[in-house]
């Protein structure tokens, strides 16, 4: 159980939370956080190819969904 989804009363809301670079950076991973958001039952709605650069303040992930889901990731 998530406690903050919880204590909140969160269980049938709804959000998006995006992943943001601090720093120019070359992307890694995005794939296996797309699985992960397929594990947690929340949607991707964009995502950077890992090989991909990223400048400070570019979104690289982003998804939407379940907010139990989105505190899972």
């Amino acid at each position: 159980i998530d406690l903050t989804t919880h204590i909140l009363k969160l269980k049938h809301s709804t959000g998006t939370m995006e992943f943001v670079s601090r720093e120019k950076v070359v992307v890694c991973g995005t794939e296996e956080c797309e699985r992960l958001a397929e594990r947690c039952r929340v949607s991707v709605t964009y995502s950077v190819p890992t090989g991909s650069e990223a400048t400070e303040g570019e979104t690289v992930l982003a998804v939407k969904g379940c907010v139990a889901g989105l505190l899972k990731m």
